[in-house]
C-alpha cells in the first residue's frame, strides 16, 4: 500500500471528476463521526470505501486489481486500531481529510504525501504493537 498507492492516487486525479470529489464528500463526515461515536466498524469501513472509490477512477483494470489487492485487509485494520487511542485514530483520520484537500485542488504531490502519511501512521501503530 505505502509503496503503490501514492503513485496511484496521484495518477488518478486527472480522472477524479466532481461527483467522486462529492461521494468522498460525503464519506468523510461519516467517518469522522463513527469515530467521534466510538464506532469502529464503520470508521473501517468508510477507509476502505474512500480508497476503494479512489481506485474506480484509475481507469485500467489492471491497475485497479493491483491496487484493490494492496488496501489494507478490514479485519487486520480492525485490529490495529482497536488498539489505538482516539488521538492516534485522529491522525487516520487526519489523513484522509488531508488526501480529500488534495484531491479537491488537483495537488498530486500532496495527494501523494497524505496517501503516504497515512500508510505511516498504520505502519508505525503496526509496529508499536
Amino acid at each position: 500500500f505505502r509503496i503503490l498507492m501514492p503513485p496511484l492516487v496521484a495518477a488518478s486525479l486527472p480522472a477524479v471528476s466532481p461527483s467522486v470529489i462529492l461521494e468522498l464528500e460525503r464519506l468523510l463526515p461519516s467517518a469522522g463521526a463513527s469515530l467521534r461515536n466510538g464506532d469502529m466498524k464503520t470508521f473501517i469501513q468508510a477507509q476502505i470505501r474512500f480508497f476503494s472509490i479512489l481506485i474506480r477512477v484509475l481507469g485500467n483494470p489492471r491497475l485497479e486489481d493491483a491496487a484493490s489487492r494492496v488496501l489494507p485487509d478490514g479485519l487486520a485494520l480492525a485490529r490495529l486500531l482497536q488498539e489505538c487511542t482516539l488521538p492516534q485514530c485522529e491522525n487516520v483520520f487526519a489523513q484522509l481529510a488531508r488526501l480529500l484537500s488534495a484531491l479537491r485542488h488537483a495537488d498530486a504531490g500532496a495527494a501523494a504525501k497524505a496517501v503516504e502519511g497515512y500508510a505511516s501512521i498504520l505502519l508505525a501503530l503496526q509496529e508499536a504493537r
